[in-house]
């Protein structure tokens, strides 16, 4: 029972801080003080120190020996070779995925897009970048590619970051969404099953998310946008 409720005051903290970065609550490089979470919720440090961990295995906090742990503060550099990936990559995922990819899996994004227009009218952002990752790997794991799958993969967790700390989500509207409108078009492109258009879909939707991306941090940083990428 003790194991327990230690492992249950793990996942509260794990939750409260976690759910804190998401909503931007806490903002990119705060330090967060293991004293001052466990006065907060009436805790030890061991289950902080736990949670703190599972945390940076997810990339959203930075253990520094010596100096403690803090929300991650990704680098332009990161941004920049993180976007040059994808582009890349999912442009020959989708130009293989207009070949292979079968009616259930787009029955399945189009389901997707109907989950994230509900994510949106009620600011779910963390199922919403889910639902956004899935669709993405629907494309990936119809390539029939499995190294591109692994590393799609990958690459969308890196993004998953960026997108955290920078994206305009709670600021846009519906209609104002590029990711749904674009999510749509990738559809009717691969509905055609013309890998060239299915592969300047797929590339043009992610610039366009590189693009609004840079504007968002131009505004909390320097600008970064690099129009050969």
């Amino acid at each position: 029972m003790k194991k327990e409720k230690s492992v249950d005051t793990e996942m509260k903290v794990y939750n409260m801080i976690r759910q804190a970065i998401w909503t931007r609550e806490i903002p990119p490089n705060s330090k967060l003080v293991e004293a001052t979470i466990a006065e907060k919720f009436g805790v030890s440090r061991t289950p902080i120190r736990a949670a703190l961990k599972k945390l940076s295995y997810e990339g959203l906090v930075t253990i520094i020996p010596r100096k403690g742990a803090f929300v991650t503060q990704p680098t332009i550099e990161e941004f920049m070779e993180v976007f040059s990936c994808r582009l890349l990559l999912e442009r020959e995922t989708a130009r293989l995925a207009a070949k292979n990819i079968t009616a259930n899996q787009i029955g399945r994004m189009k389901k997707l897009i109907e989950n994230q227009i509900n994510e949106h009218s009620s600011k779910n952002f963390e199922e919403f970048i889910n639902h956004n990752n899935e669709m993405h790997m629907i494309v990936a794991e119809a390539s029939h590619n499995s190294y591109y799958i692994k590393y799609v993969g990958e690459m969308l967790t890196k993004s998953n970051i960026f997108l955290i700390f920078y994206d305009r989500f709670y600021s846009t509207s519906i209609e104002e969404s590029h990711a749904l409108k674009e999510h749509k078009e990738l559809i009717a492109a691969l509905e055609t099953r013309d890998a060239n258009l299915c592969a300047e879909t797929m590339y043009n939707h992610v610039k366009n998310t590189y693009k609004n991306l840079t504007m968002a941090i131009f505004e909390s940083v320097t600008p970064i946008y690099n129009p050969d990428i």
